[in-house]
């Protein structure tokens, strides 16, 4: 794989992470959510780009001394090539130069891949949503990590 390049995500990049969000998720954001999220204070977005292609992007909250991330895809030409770590790397920089020291995330109780990549990246379960996902009422696992 060519040199996979992380920056800012900015609103010119939305179709390509549009693209990926749909081929990734039941129910994807639409492109004024991530316009919403772009415009925050409190957002942090970035993509993952190879050969001018976005490829992948990773959404964190910051506030205060925690984080929680939003989201987190991989276009399916590119997972399990560790994309997601280093995107997650990107996050756990930014966050201790803000001293933030917690990170929290839902995902799927069905999502074993996911979970399987957090826990390698030291996430521990925490607790259950019951009911979270709006699409059929699947129950979300509330992960965490301490930096």
């Amino acid at each position: 794989m060519r040199q996979l390049k992380v920056l800012p995500m900015e609103e010119k990049y939305l179709e390509q992470v549009l693209k990926i969000e749909r081929e990734t998720f039941t129910v994807p954001w639409s492109k004024a959510a991530f316009k919403r999220e772009l415009n925050t204070s409190y957002g942090y977005y970035i993509v993952g780009i190879v050969a001018d292609k976005i490829i992948a992007y990773l959404g964190a909250w910051v506030i205060s001394n925690r984080a929680h991330i939003t989201n987190l895809a991989i276009s399916k030409d590119y997972r399990r090539q560790k994309i997601a770590t280093k995107l997650l790397c990107c996050l756990y920089t930014k966050l201790e130069e803000k001293k933030i020291n917690m990170i929290t995330l839902e995902v799927r109780v069905s999502n074993q891949i996911a979970q399987e990549l957090y826990r390698k990246e030291g996430f521990v379960s925490i607790g259950v949503k019951e009911d979270y996902y709006s699409d059929n009422q699947e129950n979300a696992l509330i992960m965490c990590k301490k930096l």
